[in-house]
């Protein structure tokens, strides 16, 4: 029998955890003959592995947004993206410098801005906050991290664990009991020692998406969780992500980080990947989005990009009332 592509990713998926479970449980005599014992009568950890994976290709291995008939995979489109060290509303410049630098072409302020690859940073940063403007991909960056410490990366020996920290909020739980619960609906014998052991260990790689979506009243409580956990199991590995202009420095162990806008390989390596069984229209795409700067100045946005994909393909041309388009893709910001 074949197996689909997610359930392949999932079965690869369920070998990493199972290996990281073992490698903790073991450093335990008492533990590890309980284990033992129990993999005799029935492959518990097998079982509840492959259905934590399979809950993370389902939950998060495709994307949907505003505008879009039917979901997509995640890795059918994501393209790589850079991240900023240096925050760009942290840098202090003239107003005759601001003038020097403005590009016109643009209408924005033209600084070269030194980048390292998304992926590096995973590797350079055991604490880090994912910072960027509306539609610039933050979730999508977490997803992608997630799935590139189980499918590519397996030598980082960690579990990922993604936590919406809106729904966390919402729950009435504290942190800790929260990622018991994601592990304890699949079935993980005696879920809290386990999520205990690993977190102890620092076997875990905990992304925690959308700071700013958080509502006001639940704000404090939701920081206070984040430091508790953040210094009490702090060998693991935390990823933040949060809105630029929402963000007040709350966290200063982590290192920030912001995604940097597309550039024009990336915009149109996406183009190409959204229409990939149509390598004409992507081809009509790009070249129809070069000539005209003010309309690709929006695809600099993934967010903004993916509207531009979805109104081309309707019309195999982009809209003429340049109004119309922006009032959708503020509409689309706002909305998200």
């Amino acid at each position: 029998m074949t197996l689909s592509p997610e359930n392949l990713a999932a079965s690869v998926a369920a070998n990493v955890i199972i290996e990281v479970f073992k490698s903790v449980w073991h450093t335990l005599h008492s533990a590890e003959k309980w284990f033992a014992d129990r993999q005799k009568e029935h492959d518990f950890l097998g079982l509840a592995a492959r259905r934590y994976a399979s809950k993370l290709e389902e939950q998060y291995g495709v994307i949907r947004i505003l505008g879009m008939e039917r979901p997509i995979s995640l890795r059918d489109i994501y393209v790589n993206v850079d991240v900023l060290e240096k925050i760009t509303d942290r840098q202090r410049v003239s107003i005759e410098a601001l003038e020097r630098f403005f590009d016109r072409d643009r209408r924005t302020f033209g600084f070269k801005r030194e980048t390292i690859s998304g992926s590096a940073a995973v590797d350079k940063f055991d604490k880090f906050i994912v910072l960027g403007k509306p539609g610039a991909g933050k979730t999508t960056f977490l997803k992608h991290i997630m799935f590139q410490t189980l499918h590519d990366h397996p030598e980082r020996k960690r579990i990922p664990i993604f936590i919406s920290l809106k729904d966390f909020s919402d729950s009435g739980k504290s942190l800790f009991d929260y990622i018991v619960d994601e592990f304890d609906i699949c079935s993980f014998p005696d879920a809290r020692l386990f999520v205990l052991r690993v977190l102890a260990q620092g076997k875990c790689q905990l992304l925690f998406d959308g700071l700013d979506e958080v509502s006001a009243i639940q704000e404090d409580f939701v920081i206070r969780e984040l430091w508790n956990v953040s210094r009490k199991y702090s060998s693991n590995q935390f990823v933040i992500s949060c809105r630029i202009a929402a963000y007040s420095h709350w966290f200063d162990t982590f290192t920030d980080v912001e995604i940097a806008d597309f550039t024009d390989a990336q915009i149109k390596q996406f183009i190409f990947n959204w229409f990939a069984d149509e390598p004409s229209t992507a081809e009509q795409c790009w070249r129809q989005l070069s000539l005209d700067p003010p309309i690709k100045e929006l695809a600099t946005v993934p967010l903004l990009l993916t509207l531009l994909c979805l109104a081309f393909n309707e019309t195999m041309e982009f809209p003429q009332n340049r109004a119309d388009l922006y009032k959708e893709a503020v509409d689309a910001l706002l909305k998200k």
